[in-house]
């Protein structure tokens, strides 16, 4: 230490020397002052022509004060840490990180802000708690804050800068050379870092411990000490990583693809036990008419005696070759591939237009929007957006698989409705919102394509906003809000016409009230934008009676005029003109929905009427067969003409009682329609 303070001494006693000597002895003094910094230049201690002296008993030290003001400065704001440890400061993991370092000397106590030039690195650390820290390797070192493969990414695994310049200065390890002006540090973190890919213990977002070591060992050249400082940072708030949120996604996706497999497994397994048990029943029977036929024939008296035998047996001929038929039909189509698929697609059919699916939907998009309306507040979104976050990528998972099945189900006719085409666009924007990071955190960009990548994801926290319109998804289940949404969209056109001619009396009454009250007030009217902008504020009628009191005050009494003819063209007009558009459009709207609703009634009625005009005929078809098999069969068996008569009369009997039976069922159907369109109809009527 003597040896050094004694070189400092000759050092600067030689500068000051040769700033004295004549110019005249300046050659010799270039000379000796070129060896003094080769000697320098062994020792490793880089200097300029203004080196600063090194005062006995200084040190390097980390002023937490002004990095805390500079980091708000610098952020506009600054987030406590949820638990914070006594004597460690505390800083964001997306915020701007501004260390600012000081020059303390031990016998005068001051502290002089430091300019130099500095290594940053981290030399320890621990997750959740300071009880976790401990210290790395050189190995570990070199690894988590080493710039060596900056070619390729650009930062290290932990830290970097904001804005990399196109040349730094790297120390042979691949350390950083940073200075006071470039040392905007931004947290990274990636996956293989001790910081990356942390899961939190609670509710609350995992935080970290650092140690970091300052020096400025062979890289400042303004002074000739050798400073080295190290300190703790509790950083919190780290963030969920995008593979991680990939993999709660993908658990999203499977779960449902599970239960929809599931599904399709249980309605195969029911359709496949009904085919069976319809089966063992035609069997059953034909077995019964086997047994019966054969008695039968072995006794025509037993068969005489029992009347209700013929016609039994006449109807179990009919019923078993119909039975036989349809069983080897099913045997064919249950060969068949496509059945199969189609059995599939009518299941997911059915699934998709189930109400437990919409009222899923439905929830989904509720809790997004909830969420998305708690991460509007920082103390949210600073504490628990980890949380929030595994969310956001199970609900895109939700929205992906809901889109996916519509797409499947519908085909081209998905495009065909405008509600699925809005889905479809946020679904996009949410997707490439979810990529962008994905894809930076691969680490298979170069530097450059880095930074395009942040200047796109800076671009997209903007376009987050759209999934705020997730909530539009909702309206799909409330029909009166989908009439209204419609109703804004069809009056645009008008509306932009009237907002146009608006436009034009604003403007001309801007220019003309900008030349004759531009001294009278020229904080409302001293340029045309103030002009413009008092002039909006007066068609809200918001104030205006000031902007009259501030002229008449200053001798323009006479404003008066203006802005009464202003208001009375502009508000009572055109804005009710605006007003009248909508009104109109929405009782077209509405009777326009009303009468698809009627027309849709009316399809439906008919197509019943259809069904039971089609069996209907086969039912009269099927009773004059019955009749001409009983009496060909009756008629054999030597029966008298007025039982096989009475016979006939009772089937019949049957068969309009079952018919009767089928028109009450479709009637009460019927009934119960009109009776929720009813309903319906008063419910619009009490909204209109």
């Amino acid at each position: 230490m003597m040896v050094k303070i004694l070189t400092v001494l000759f050092t600067v006693a030689l500068v000051v020397s040769s700033g004295l000597k004549d110019p005249q002895r300046s050659v010799s003094s270039r000379v000796g002052r070129r060896s003094v910094m080769d000697v320098f230049e062994d020792r490793r201690v880089h200097s300029n022509t203004s080196v600063s002296q090194c005062l006995p008993g200084s040190q390097l030290v980390f002023d937490v004060n002004s990095t805390l003001q500079e980091s708000k400065r610098l952020n506009r704001h600054y987030f406590h840490c949820p638990t914070p440890e006594p004597g460690v400061p505390c800083f964001f993991y997306k915020d701007l990180f501004y260390p600012v370092f000081g020059i303390k000397g031990n016998v005068s106590g001051e502290l002089d802000r430091f300019l130099g030039s500095y290594t940053f690195k981290v030399v320890g650390g621990g997750p959740y708690s300071r009880d976790n820290i401990r210290r790395y390797s050189e190995e570990e070192i070199l690894k988590y804050s080493s710039f060596s493969d900056s070619a390729t990414s650009g930062e290290t695994l932990v830290w970097t800068l904001q804005n990399i310049p196109d040349s730094v200065n790297v120390t042979k390890e691949g350390f950083l050379e940073m200075r006071d002006s470039l040392n905007w540090v931004r947290w990274v973190c990636q996956r293989n870092s001790p910081c990356g890919d942390l899961t939190p213990e609670g509710l609350l977002d995992p935080d970290f411990f650092f140690i970091i070591e300052v020096s400025n060992k062979e890289v400042d050249r303004t002074t000739y000490c050798e400073h080295t400082a190290q300190f703790e940072l509790h950083v919190h708030g780290l963030p969920l990583m995008p593979l991680r949120a990939l993999f709660y996604m993908g658990m999203t996706l499977t779960t449902i693809v599970s239960i929809l497999f599931l599904y399709i497994l249980y309605g195969c397994c029911v359709l496949r036990q009904q085919k069976h048990s319809t089966a063992e029943q035609d069997s059953l029977e034909g077995e019964e008419d086997e047994g019966e036929e054969e008695e039968g024939g072995n006794s025509d008296r037993a068969f005489t005696s029992t009347p209700h035998a013929h016609h039994s047996l006449s109807l179990s001929l009919s019923v078993g070759d119909q039975c036989s038929q349809q069983s080897k039909a099913e045997g064919a189509l249950r060969k068949d591939w496509w059945t199969h698929v189609e059995q599939i697609y009518n299941l997911l059919l059915n699934f998709t237009e189930t109400p437990l699916f919409n009222h899923f939907i439905l929830l989904v998009v509720v809790l997004d929007t909830l969420m998305l309306i708690a991460l509007a507040f920082p103390s949210v979104s600073v504490r628990a957006g980890w949380v929030f976050s595994v969310v956001d990528a199970c609900f895109l998972g939700i929205y992906l698989m809901e889109f996916f099945l519509k797409l499947v189900v519908l085909g081209h006719n998905y495009f065909l409705n405008h509600w699925n085409n809005m889905d479809l666009i946020i679904v996009v924007m949410s997707v490439v919102d979810f990529t962008l990071p994905l894809l930076q955190s691969t680490g298979l960009f170069s530097s450059k394509q880095t930074s395009s990548i942040f200047r796109m994801l800076k671009i997209m926290k903007g376009a987050r906003a759209v999934r705020a319109f997730r909530l539009l998804k909702a309206m799909r289940s409330f029909h009166t809000l989908q009439v209204i949404l419609a109703t804004a969209v069809k009056s645009l056109r008008s509306i932009g016409s009237t907002s146009c001619i608006m436009i034009l009396i604003l403007s001309m009454f801007a220019i003309f009230l900008r030349v004759l009250y531009s001294q009278t007030d020229p904080e409302r009217f001293g340029s045309i934008f103030s002009t413009t902008t008092t002039l909006f504020q007066v068609l809200t009628l918001d104030d205006w009676s000031l902007v009259y009191s501030t002229s008449s005050n200053n001798g323009a009494a006479h404003i008066m005029i203006f802005l009464v003819l202003y208001i009375l063209v502009e508000n009572l007009i055109l804005l009710n003109i605006i007003l009248a558009v909508l009104v109109d459009n929405l009782g077209l709207t509405i009777n326009k929905t009303n009468q698809q609703i009627q027309n849709a009634q009316e399809d439906e009625l008919q197509c019943i009427r259809e069904i039971e005009l089609e069996l209907s005929e086969p039912q009269i078809e099927e009773e004059e067969l019955h009749q001409e098999a009983l009496r060909q069969h009756f008629s054999s068996m030597n029966y008298s003409k007025r039982k096989i008569e009475l016979m006939t009369t009772y089937l019949r009997l049957l068969t309009n009682m079952e018919q009767t039976q089928y028109s009450i069922g479709t009637d009460a159907y019927l009934m119960e329609r009109l009776v929720e369109s009813s309903f319906k109809d008063e419910a619009e009527e009490t909204i209109q």
